[in-house]
């Protein structure tokens, strides 16, 4: 306010320097023209490009349109039998858009977390049975594993937490499994 002021002053000091006997009329021409060249315009907001990526996307999962995803934090999440990185396990059969929109719609949750600055989401592919939703039995097994290694599902996954254990180790290995999710963790 103070140097907003100071500039009124000047400018309106000039100004009335420059006429020999200031009058009314001449005293609202320039306050006019004070006001129409900016003398009290406001300064320009300041543009800074943060260093880090906000998205990154690749081509790993162009090609798989039925996957099951793994969003991982950049500090451990306590379990009770526990720590990992993994803060959700999903599926999708719309490929890479649901991977982005449910990382988009839990970032606001992880993120809220002591410590945590970054998700990353990490994709999890089998092949394909006929018949048979492979997708959905990977997920359902990947949340049994790690809730047998770390006591209960992932901290946001809000489905799974009385899931029972069906026919999805027909399909998959158990140890193979258990691998994978050390290996995020």
């Amino acid at each position: 306010m103070r140097r907003e002021f100071t500039r009124w002053s000047m400018f309106c000091s000039s100004a009335f320097r420059a006429l020999e006997e200031p009058t009314v009329d001449a005293q609202c021409q320039i306050v006019s023209l004070a006001k129409f060249t900016g003398a009290t315009m406001a300064r320009y907001l300041n543009v800074s490009l943060k260093r880090f990526h906000a998205i990154e996307v690749t081509r790993i999962a162009i090609g798989n349109q039925k996957l099951v995803y793994v969003l991982t934090a950049n500090r451990k999440f306590k379990y009770p039998h526990g720590k990992s990185f993994i803060a959700y396990i999903g599926t999708t059969k719309r490929g890479i858009r649901r991977v982005a929109s449910s990382a988009a719609s839990h970032s606001e949750d992880i993120l809220s977390e002591y410590g945590v600055k970054k998700i990353t989401a990490r994709i999890i592919v089998c092949k394909r049975r006929p018949n048979v939703k492979t997708w959905v039995k990977l997920e359902r097994a990947l949340l049994l594993v790690f809730r047998e290694i770390y006591g209960e599902v992932p901290t946001f996954n809000l489905q799974g937490h009385k899931i029972k254990e069906t026919d999805g180790f027909d399909y998959f290995k158990r140890e193979k499994l258990r691998k994978v999710l050390i290996e995020l963790a």
